[in-house]
């Protein structure tokens, strides 16, 4: 396979879908390059466009260096997720990125859910899919994870129930109170027809102290039921951590 040495770097391309560039590894390869140039190859197919390595040309473009490549036909967006995920490992945002710049409506309604409501993507996927649904992770990154209007609507209201809730947590404790755990607690509370979030808001005023992180979702559930229940008689009192119905909440 014949190494070529280039420096137009112009007449290369980024395949959409492929990560973004980002400033920081570049001008980690440009520190390291200006130590001891090592001339490794980028991967590029017929129509150059870059299949592995978009980093080091970068680095070399800004140094004005020369750069190596071998050109294989026919590889694709998916030889690139391939290969990186043998070397660096996507990350959920490099998969949700990629399939927005393929054009993907779901991923892109998908962004502007945590974009507006600040949840990591477990407790999203917690939040639009429902507690009891496997393979998520495994759809979101093939590019099969799809979003309904009515996913949209009852994961934005959950989501601003959990926002409100958690004016009244310590605010150091805030960033814990929005994973997998408390969002489980805080989904099944909702569920659960006898649940007022008026009433929790207004207990939650009253309370004498701020709600605390917890450890597990059972935990987070007492902590809520000690505060929604205060003063209320045990005879009028109820479990918040109801099970749904299988496959939804």
């Amino acid at each position: 396979m014949k190494v070529i040495e280039s420096t137009e770097y112009d007449k290369f391309k980024i395949l959409n879908g492929n990560r973004t560039i980002r400033e920081s590894h570049v001008n980690k390869l440009i520190e390291s390059m200006t130590e001891q140039y090592i001339p490794v190859p980028i991967i590029v197919n017929e129509l150059h466009y870059i299949i592995d390595g978009q980093h080091r040309m970068e680095a070399c473009k800004e140094l004005g260096i020369p750069f190596h490549y071998v050109e294989i036909r026919g590889l694709t967006l998916a030889d690139v997720q391939r290969l990186n995920s043998n070397n660096k490992k996507w990350s959920l945002d490099d998969h949700m990125m990629s399939f927005i710049d393929l054009g993907n409506t779901n991923y892109v309604a998908y962004k502007a859910f945590i974009d507006t409501y600040k949840f990591a993507h477990e407790p999203s996927w917690l939040l639009l899919k429902g507690l009891h649904r496997d393979g998520t992770r495994k759809e979101f990154k093939n590019g099969k994870f799809t979003l309904s209007h009515r996913e949209i609507k009852q994961g934005g209201i959950y989501a601003q129930q959990i926002n409100e809730i958690l004016e009244y947590f310590e605010e150091d404790d805030i960033v814990h109170a929005k994973k997998k755990a408390s969002v489980i607690a805080f989904v099944k509370a909702f569920f659960n027809d006898k649940y007022s979030q008026p009433s929790m808001l207004r207990k939650l005023k009253q309370a004498k102290k701020k709600l605390e992180a917890k450890r597990i979702t059972q935990d987070y559930t007492r902590q809520l039921e000690e505060v929604y229940f205060y003063k209320v008689p045990v005879s009028k009192q109820f479990r918040l951590d109801v099970e749904g119905p299988p496959g939804l909440f």
